[in-house]
């Protein structure tokens, strides 16, 4: 024979439907069957008189097989049925055997409907279950339904709930980053190399010596991290170069492989920078990183958006990739401040380029004092001011500043502020031995200069008195004087001086422009506009001739 038994209706819920008709499942809360199975058997009574107390654990009966003591009922509303074989034993149709509250046992289901699973509906009687058997009229006080159903196991199992699906989460990666552009100059590098520049930043200056050298690298970091664990990331790329995280625990700087080349793309064929890795900390996820710069960017490059005349940007990606392919990628670069030549000049070290009008050369007769001061009839003269821009003067021979970037080109020039410029000389004017024109004897128009090329000429009333020259190579400047020109001190001053003075002594000056290999560009100038150029004056001459003769008596 089997059993089975049938669990009371939820009679606490009012919007319960009897399906056997209208009336709703309502009634007293005890008839809501306990959610236990069988229970114990001090506790087993008659149909409906004694609920089961929560919690309360569940044992077989004695004398009977109901199965597995521990198999649970289904949800309030479902049937439990028991597979087991009570052939010899008494009835047991008069006992409740998973506790009071509506369920009752149901004899002789035939083993066919078994096979079916579902579930029987209550009509809310207390005490009875409305377990609805297709064919089993022998359930006590049980009107026969064509369609109920029964659970197909002995006792109903739970739902399976699946695990929850463990889903691999994406890695994360970020990089220093260097500013868009430099914040400092290369001048003021220069005169305070102890600046501090931004992460990620170096100068060109850091090549030029030791004093500099701090200036050529920048360290940075890489931080890579995973929410399933560091273990799981398989690979880091590093500006374009793989890496396991076993090889990054093991980092020696020393070794090349830990070594990355980076190249602005300038167009040489130098490397200029090369990026280290110095350590690794599983614990963080801190990939650490030093950048040195070992040669300049040609900044004169064009087509390339990454450098312009101030700087360059090496741009690189950084990038990582999980065990599942989940990625992340950071952008990170060096910003490269360019190197500047650089330019100092020594007015203190002028000296001044004198003439003498005494002709023919050599002919000069003493000045007032007894002696005749040089250049003694000199017309022409010619001086080196090179020596004037050194920017070594601790090293023979005129030592120019290129810069990191290299030699490209070094000229002098001279520079006049405007067409016109009083020059503080005058004309001579013969035949004027008189002040009361209201000027002195023999001075005419004053001298103007103009500049033409590289040639300065001074002229009066249409008539070049001197002109000054240079070579643009080599800073040699020549004075020439063509005429000469008015001295005011009267007598026998043969040798006073007329000196070029401009209103502003920078108005006129020599001008050294230095170019480096890049194009940059710097220039410094002397001015010559006071006191530089001379003229010395000429005196004339006195000779008498005495002749003998024989007078008549």
């Amino acid at each position: 024979m089997t059993s089975s038994f049938l669990a009371g209706p939820d009679a606490t819920d009012p919007s319960a439907v009897n399906p056997l008709g209208s009336e709703p499942l309502v009634g007293n809360p005890n008839d809501r069957k306990d959610e236990t199975i069988l229970g114990s058997p001090s506790i087993h009574d008659q149909v409906g008189s004694n609920p089961l107390p929560p919690g309360e654990t569940p044992v077989a009966l004695p004398n009977y097989n109901f199965g597995p003591a521990t198999a649970p009922l289904g949800p309030i509303g479902e049937i439990a049925a028991t597979s087991a074989i009570a052939s010899e034993k008494p009835p047991i149709s008069n006992y409740d055997s998973g506790g009071g509250g509506g369920g009752l046992l149901v004899t002789g289901l035939p083993a066919a409907l078994l096979g079916t699973a579902g579930v029987v509906p209550f009509d809310g009687r207390t005490g009875a279950a409305a377990g609805i058997v297709a064919g089993n009229p022998e359930a006590t006080g049980i009107a026969p339904v064509a369609a109920a159903l029964v659970s197909t196991v002995a006792t109903e199992a739970q739902p399976t709930v699946p695990p929850a699906e463990i889903v691999n989460q994406a890695p994360s990666i970020s990089i220093t980053e260097a500013p868009p552009e430099a914040v400092v100059s290369n001048d003021q590098l220069r005169a305070n190399p102890s600046i501090g520049l931004s992460p990620g930043t170096v100068a060109e200056l850091g090549l030029e010596g030791a004093s500099y050298a701090g200036l050529a690298s920048t360290q940075g970091i890489i931080t890579i991290s995973d929410p399933d664990g560091i273990e799981d990331i398989s690979s880091v790329t590093i500006a374009g170069k793989v890496f396991t995280v076993g090889q990054l625990g093991s980092i020696n700087p020393a070794d090349p492989f830990y070594q990355i080349p980076l190249e602005p793309g300038d167009g040489d064929s130098s490397q200029e920078g090369t990026l280290i890795l110095t350590g690794f900390n599983s614990s963080t996820g801190i990939i650490s990183y030093t950048f040195i710069l070992n040669s300049p960017v040609n900044n004169a490059t064009q087509g390339n958006p990454n450098i312009n005349g101030n700087d360059a940007a090496i741009p690189f990606n950084v990038s990582v990739i999980d065990s599942a392919g989940n990625g992340a990628t950071a952008n990170g670069g060096i910003l490269i401040i360019d190197a500047e030549p650089y330019v100092q000049a020594s007015q203190a070290n002028l000296g001044k380029l004198v003439l003498d009008e005494t002709r023919p050369l050599g002919s000069d007769s003493a000045s007032q004092g007894g002696v005749s001061e040089p250049p003694a009839g000199l017309a022409v003269a010619s001086i080196n001011l090179a020596n004037l821009f050194d920017v070594d003067n601790s090293t023979p021979g005129v030592q120019t500043g290129y810069g990191a970037d290299g030699p490209g080109s070094n000229s002098y020039a001279l520079a006049l502020v405007s067409n016109n410029i009083s020059s503080g000389l005058y004309a001579l004017q013969t035949g004027d031995n008189s002040t009361s024109d209201g000027d002195g004897y023999g001075q005419g128009a004053q001298i103007l200069l103009n500049q033409i090329g590289n040639t300065i000429t001074g002229s009066a009333e249409g008539i070049n008195y001197f002109t000054i020259t240079i070579d643009t190579s080599n800073g040699i400047i020549t004075f020439n004087q063509l005429q000469a020109i008015w001295h005011p001190i009267p007598g026998n001053s043969f040798d006073e001086e007329a000196t070029l003075l401009l209103g502003n002594p920078a108005d006129l000056q020599i001008v050294q422009t230095v170019i480096d290999a890049d194009g940059d560009s710097k220039s410094v100038a002397v001015n010559l506009g006071a006191g530089f150029f001379s003229i010395q004056d000429d005196g004339p001459t006195a000779h008498l001739d005495i002749t003998t003769a024989n007078l008549p008596i």
